[in-house]
């Protein structure tokens, strides 16, 4: 959780912590890795072999595949849904200057709907998520969500958690202002008492 609080810190409020990052499961990246690792890779190595005086072509040539596997992966870690103490949290990753969020609040959580349909899916474990916001208007949604069943269950779970913890503290705040008033309606009494003496 040490590596998601510090590449996820911008998206977060002051004081608040992430309990669950949720990520879009690997193999749907993996044609791109595939391809990566195929043409970045196997063919300029192979290459070389044929003309080794252009060593320092394909050098550069499988310089700029690891960067395109680098981006794949922090495509893979930065496109995800966070789970907070307050929020859900949907970033949503498209290159390193280009970035959306969406947040809803626990409080304004209406459902959890789950989209697992194709043999793949069903096989490996992946499907969209989508956290509907109240009045059916607002959504959050993480396509190809690892176990998301999982996901489901972590949002309903920490939903819960945050509804409960405010209703305990919306209780306290109840009782202190039930206390105040009746310590003041008290003290007026007393004072009118002494007062008609």
């Amino acid at each position: 959780m040490y590596l998601a609080e510090k590449f996820f810190a911008g998206y977060l409020d002051p004081g608040e912590k992430i309990l669950a990052v949720c990520h879009r499961h690997p193999i749907v990246f993996l044609p791109d890795i595939l391809r990566i690792l195929f043409f970045g890779y196997v063919i300029p190595l192979f290459l070389v072999f044929l003309f080794p005086d252009y060593l320092i072509f394909f050098g550069l040539w499988m310089l700029i595949s690891t960067y395109r596997l680098f981006r794949v992966f922090m495509l893979w870690y930065h496109d995800s849904l966070l789970l907070t103490t307050v929020s859900v949290i949907d970033v949503v990753w498209h290159g390193f200057f280009n970035r959306i969020t969406s947040r809803l609040e626990y409080s304004m959580i209406e459902g959890v709907t789950l989209d697992v349909h194709g043999f793949f899916k069903v096989v490996f474990n992946y499907g969209d998520v989508k956290v509907q916001g109240a009045g059916g208007g607002s959504y959050i949604n993480l396509r190809d969500a690892m176990n998301p069943r999982r996901v489901e269950k972590l949002v309903m779970i920490n939903q819960e958690k945050f509804v409960t913890d405010q209703t305990f503290k919306d209780s306290e705040s109840l009782k202190s202002l039930l206390t105040s008033l009746v310590r003041q309606h008290m003290a007026t009494e007393e004072s009118q008492q002494i007062n008609n003496r």
